[in-house]
């Protein structure tokens, strides 16, 4: 079945205001960095245009790309639990999946979540900003791997069995709530949707550290 006109108009006009979003936070950030540089060496603060920038990204990755990469794969985590097992599910990022419905959260879980938000936001800005980090990883990888190929295949190793770790001890927190419980129970929906959570914010935050250290990387080798 072809999609009608409006649907594909609506999607059209979609791609472009994400182009025209993304062009922007680029722009924004190329405008944000030349004027960081400028006030820092008016201010007499010797700090290379690199380190500069390597902070920009770190910033941006912990309060922009973090968050919205939580959402995104709570989503496709909670999508991907409920969906029909004779039906594939799409790729991630392919189609809009539903959103997760609303559930009532005590005080407690809403602050533990802002706790694990701000917490994964401070780390990702101090591991993807901090030089002396970003360096001790480039000399540990350097040292076990042989051309830039293997240097990417042993980054991502890494970053994979630092994901698996977190999750095992987060879904055996989160395991522990669920026994006792009935699987036709208001409580225990709500402690698998934390637990989707815990679990979509874990393979977030890895992601953005993968994606943080590449590009820290990259600035402070080419610049």
């Amino acid at each position: 079945m072809q999609p009608s006109q409006p649907a594909t108009k609506r999607n059209t006009l979609k791609t472009v205001a994400l182009i025209g979003a993304f062009s922007c936070l680029v722009m924004l950030t190329l405008f944000t960095w030349i004027g960081l540089v400028v006030l820092l060496d008016r201010l007499g603060y010797a700090v290379s245009v690199a380190q500069v920038g390597v902070w920009l990204l770190a910033t941006i990755v912990a309060l922009v790309m973090w968050p919205l990469t939580v959402r995104g794969m709570y989503r496709y985590q909670w999508n991907y639990r409920n969906h029909p097992l004779h039906e594939p599910l799409p790729r991630l990022g392919s189609t809009p999946l539903p959103e997760v419905p609303p559930i009532a959260m005590a005080l407690p879980q809403r602050a533990m979540r802002v706790v694990v938000l701000l917490l994964g936001a401070l780390s990702l800005i101090l591991l993807c900003g901090s030089q002396n980090v970003i360096v001790s990883v480039n000399s540990f990888l350097d040292r076990f791997s042989s051309r830039s190929s293997s240097f990417m295949a042993l980054l991502q190793l890494v970053a994979f069995v630092l994901m698996s770790a977190l999750l095992v001890l987060v879904l055996w927190w989160t395991d522990r709530k669920l026994q006792g419980m009935k699987p036709d129970t208001h409580q225990y929906q709500s402690a698998r949707l934390q637990q989707s959570w815990y679990a979509s914010a874990v393979i977030a935050w890895v992601m953005c550290l993968l994606f943080g250290q590449i590009i820290s990387i990259v600035i402070l080798s080419k610049l």
